[in-house]
C-alpha cells in the first residue's frame, strides 16, 4: 500500500518497523513535518545538528505521544529543497 496505508497499519500493529517521510508522519504527528519546511535549513549539516539535538529529541517525544518508537537517530529521508533549473534559490523571496 502507500505510505499512508503502511502507516496505519503500523499503528495497529500489522507492521513492526517503518521508514518514512516526515511529511506522512505529519498527519498523525505535526512535529514531524519540519523537515519538509522550506528554507528552515540552510544545509544538510544544519538538519544533522537539530534533528540530532534538542529539535529531534522534540520530534521523538511528540512521536511516542502516539505510541510509536522513535529510533534515537533519524535517517536520512531528505530535507526540503527549492530549486530552478534556471538560477540557485537562495531565499523564499
Amino acid at each position: 500500500g502507500s505510505d499512508t496505508d503502511t502507516l496505519s497499519q503500523l499503528r495497529s500493529g500489522a507492521v513492526e518497523f517503518f521508514t518514512l517521510s516526515g511529511l506522512i508522519l505529519s498527519t498523525l504527528v505535526p512535529a514531524a513535518s519540519i523537515n519538509g519546511i522550506g528554507f528552515a535549513f540552510p544545509d544538510s549539516a544544519t538538519v544533522w545538528k537539530a534533528m540530532d539535538g534538542d529539535l529531534g529529541a522534540h520530534v521523538r517525544k511528540q512521536i511516542e505521544k502516539s505510541n510509536l518508537v522513535a529510533m534515537e537517530k533519524i535517517w536520512d529521508n531528505g530535507f526540503r529543497h527549492i530549486t530552478s533549473s534556471t538560477k540557485p534559490i537562495t531565499t523564499p523571496d
